[in-house]
């Protein structure tokens, strides 16, 4: 056991690919080293074509999260439902399968664990990016992948990072490698 603060029964579910709704997911405090910039531009290069919305949950937390979040993520947000009476209706409508899938950022705001649990339960998969946005192995026990598996979501994950350790590869999800190159 590792004991990471993360109760395992929380987000265990009888999870079922036919369950899943036409969104994934980026979670946590809304700061660079979180990869919700990089979602957001995954979400506006193929959202629309492959019929996916992205659903940002989290929130600034730190001064630095708040500069970012008005910086690189606030303008691109196309819906906002981070209000609680919001939040409520929008999971309700997850959990129908309603209105979702057309390349839209959606942000849902600060979610506690049965959120999150909802959150996890219905998305294609979560994104753990940042990495790329923010060089170096930057989180040595992340609880975001490590909730998304325990959900049975898959994680999308960046090689050489700490998801190559948790992710089995094309089971519980993908580590990608992006190249890069000098102008």
């Amino acid at each position: 056991y590792i004991y990471n603060g993360i109760d395992p029964e929380t987000y265990s579910s009888l999870n079922k690919r036919e369950e899943k709704r036409n969104f994934f997911l980026s979670l946590g405090d809304t700061k660079p080293i979180k990869g919700h910039k990089l979602a957001i531009e995954l979400a506006k290069e193929i959202g629309e074509d492959m019929g996916l919305d992205l659903v940002i949950a989290g929130e600034p937390c730190y001064d630095v999260s708040r500069e970012y979040f008005e910086r690189e993520i606030s303008p691109r947000i196309d819906i906002d439902f981070s209000s609680n009476n919001d939040k409520r209706k929008f999971l309700r409508e997850i959990e129908k399968g309603n209105g979702l899938g057309k390349g839209r950022v959606i942000y849902f705001g600060s979610a506690n664990d049965k959120e999150k649990s909802i959150l996890l339960r219905y998305a294609r998969f979560t994104q753990f990016l940042g990495n790329l946005e923010v060089p170096g192995n930057i989180e040595a026990c992340p609880n975001v992948p490590l909730e998304s598996i325990l959900s049975g979501t898959p994680v999308l994950g960046v090689k050489g990072s700490v998801t190559e350790e948790l992710v089995d590869e094309g089971i519980t999800g993908f580590n990608i490698c992006l190249l890069y190159t000098s102008d």
